[in-house]
């Protein structure tokens, strides 16, 4: 069921189409770590959106503590990295 899904979980959800929406619906509902990964990733989108500095920090830091909690080793490594580059990132 999950063979040739990486693409699925990286494509916007606008993107999807009828039959991937509901692939996408099946593997959330069967694959706990692959729901948190999956919410994650659509969490940390909206940081771009942000056009006030102070809402977009709040926003990644609180994203960033969800990250860290979330059991998912790719994530934490993400997050560590982007510690070392908030400074530049903010901005």
């Amino acid at each position: 069921m999950f063979k040739r899904s990486r693409w699925l979980l990286l494509k916007n959800p606008w993107n999807l189409t009828g039959d991937q929406k509901e692939r996408l619906s099946t593997m959330v509902r069967w694959n706990t770590p692959i729901v948190r990964a999956y919410y994650l990733k659509e969490s940390f989108q909206l940081f771009w959106d942000y056009r006030q500095p102070g809402r977009a920090k709040s926003h990644l830091k609180k994203w960033m503590r969800s990250a860290m909690g979330s059991r998912l080793e790719p994530f934490k490594r993400f997050v560590r990295m982007l510690r070392d580059h908030l400074d530049g990132i903010l901005p």
